[in-house]
């Protein structure tokens, strides 16, 4: 697996510039986008919404890692983004949720692996199409991380911790 945790920027309260690195599983790889200021720092997964992994995200993720979070946001779509509704309806109907999955829990794992990262703190955040993902019946349960303890898919499975879900009408 692919180790990329470095410094990307300083404690100087400096805007934090993330890049895009390529997860490999299962003889394949995708990409994630990882934004950190360095090690010793909380993990924060991040779901893309309908329109893709764009500049947005890109942005709200390094945002976080200027806040002190080490942050990785999966492509779900493969590099594909949208920029009208009908492109976004479009990749999402497209979308291969059990894939998605598979590539969620793969960003997960390569977090857990990342042993420069606090141990015990990891939160996720999802917006529009990767909230649905994070509140999904089969979706991933998230804990605090201590030890080995992996993340799996797990079927029924509740959301455990805090929630917050903003919803805009």
């Amino acid at each position: 697996m692919l180790t990329v945790l470095e410094t990307l920027g300083s404690d100087n309260g400096s805007m934090v510039r993330g890049k895009t690195i390529q997860i490999a599983y299962n003889s394949e790889a995708f990409s994630c986008y990882f934004s950190t200021r360095g090690k010793n720092r909380p993990a924060m997964i991040v779901l893309h919404a309908w329109w893709g992994l764009n500049d947005f995200l890109r942005n709200f993720c390094d945002r976080l890692a200027s806040e002190g979070f080490s942050t990785m946001a999966p492509d779900l779509y493969g590099g594909c983004t949208a920029s009208m509704i009908e492109q976004a309806e479009n990749l999402r109907s497209k979308l291969d949720r059990k894939e998605a999955f598979r590539k969620i829990n793969a960003t997960l794992d390569y977090l857990l692996s990342e042993k420069q990262l606090l141990r015990g703190k990891m939160g996720a955040i999802g917006f529009s199409l990767g909230g649905h993902f994070a509140f999904d019946r089969n979706t991933v349960t998230l804990r605090s991380i201590t030890g080995n303890l992996t993340l799996r898919l797990q079927s029924q499975s509740k959301a455990q911790g805090a929630t917050l879900a903003p919803v805009g009408t």
